[in-house]
């Protein structure tokens, strides 16, 4: 599960550092922002994961503390409080607590490099659908993994 989070941290720094000289402030010029519009970008990135970086490229889309997350076959979505990492070509699912966009800060020093492309503002969106995941609708042949209070 920490390559899971690390994956996630890159996303999302993804955002909090485009054009960005000074990460942090930046960081939370972005964050501010994600409580009023709704940003979506593609990426590519590396993350350092200790022995071999992790090259990590796809389509990051967040509002409030919610995120979707799609790239190298994984899909990763938060509502806030909980995340569901989704491999669907395993048919795997691990359901995790979250911290929100804010939890990726911790990670800030596991970026490597970042590319930032198709940056898009957009208003906030009344449906959130897209940030949550319902098990009961996946099929029997899925594996759900739920990690919560662990």
């Amino acid at each position: 599960m920490t390559r899971t989070i690390a994956i996630i941290a890159a996303m999302l720094l993804g955002v909090l550092q485009i054009h960005a000289q000074d990460p942090m402030s930046r960081a939370e010029q972005i964050l501010s922002r994600l409580d009023s519009c709704m940003v979506s970008l593609s990426y590519t990135c590396t993350v350092d994961s200790g022995s071999v970086p992790i090259e990590i490229e796809g389509k990051l889309t967040a509002q409030q503390d919610c995120y979707r997350a799609e790239g190298n076959g994984l899909v990763i979505i938060c509502d806030g409080p909980t995340r569901w990492t989704v491999d669907p070509q395993a048919k795997e699912v691990y359901i995790e607590d979250a911290g929100g966009v804010r939890e990726v800060l911790l990670y800030s020093d596991r970026l490597v490099r970042l590319e930032i492309s198709d940056v898009d503002y957009m208003p906030l969106s009344a449906d959130t659908s897209m940030f949550s995941l319902d098990c009961s609708s996946l099929g029997d042949e899925w594996v759900i993994t739920d990690l919560r209070g662990e």
